[in-house]
C-alpha cells in the first residue's frame, strides 16, 4: 500500500461508466505494450486522444502523461481496494499515515502489481493491511482523484469492491498502525475523505 493520500479530492465517480477516457503518454516501465493499449483518435483542432479501457486486467497501473502547452507531467495510477462489511454491519477500517505523516482513518487499498488484477489485488492488500481474508461480493462504482506527490500532480482511480469477511489470517503490514472493527455511523464520522464515505453511504 502506499501512504494515504494527502490533500485528497474526488474529482468523479460514475456508477454507470465502465472505462475511463484520458490523455495518455508513455506507460512505465511497459512500453512494448502501448501499441496494444492505447488506441489514438482525433478531437476538435486536432487534439490526439489516446483511449484505455480501464477494466481490462493486462495494463500497467501507472502512466505519465505531459500536458500540452506547459510541459509539466500528470502521473495516472491504478489502485485496487476493499469495502468489508461483516454480517453484522460493521465496516473494517484502517488507520495509516498520509504523505504529511498524519494519522488518517481509511480504507485498505493499494496498487496492482504486475500480471495481477484488479480483483486479486484488492483481495491481497485488504489481506496486508488487516489481515483477514475476504472473497468479493460485488464491484462498487470506481472513484477518480487528484493529489500531489513530491511536487507531482497525480491522478488515481480506485477500483472498489465490496468485500465479507472469512477469516482472520494476520495482523496487519507495517504500512497500517491500526485495524478496527465499527459501525457504518462512526466509520463515517472517522473517514477523513469524502470518496470514502461516498463509498461507504452508497452500500
Amino acid at each position: 500500500m502506499a501512504l494515504a493520500d494527502a490533500g485528497r479530492r474526488l474529482d468523479e465517480e460514475d456508477a454507470g461508466s465502465r472505462g475511463i477516457v484520458e490523455r495518455f503518454g508513455d506507460p512505465v516501465g511497459q512500453l512494448g505494450q502501448k501499441s496494444r493499449l492505447l488506441r489514438p483518435g482525433c478531437e476538435a483542432g486536432g487534439e490526439v486522444r489516446e483511449q484505455i479501457d480501464a477494466i481490462r486486467h493486462s495494463w500497467p497501473p501507472r502512466y505519465y502523461h505531459t500536458v500540452p502547452g506547459d510541459g509539466s507531467r500528470v502521473l495516472f495510477e491504478i489502485s485496487a481496494g476493499g469495502l468489508v462489511l461483516d454480517q453484522d454491519g460493521r465496516v473494517l477500517l484502517i488507520r495509516a499515515r498520509d504523505l504529511r505523516g498524519q494519522p488518517v482513518w481509511t480504507l485498505p487499498k493499494g496498487a496492482l502489481t504486475s500480471g495481477e488484477t484488479s480483483e486479486d489485488a484488492a483481495l491481497r492488500e485488504v489481506r496486508e493491511e488487516t489481515g483477514y481474508r475476504c472473497e468479493l461480493v460485488r464491484e462498487l462504482a470506481p472513484v477518480t482523484y487528484w493529489f500531489r506527490r513530491q511536487g507531482r500532480q497525480v491522478k488515481k482511480t480506485v477500483r472498489w469492491y465490496l468485500m465479507r469477511p472469512l477469516e482472520k489470517v494476520g495482523e496487519h503490514d507495517h504500512e497500517v498502525d491500526e485495524v478496527l472493527w465499527t459501525d457504518k455511523d462512526d466509520a463515517l464520522t472517522r473517514l477523513r475523505y469524502d470518496s470514502d464515505r461516498r463509498l461507504l453511504g452508497g452500500v
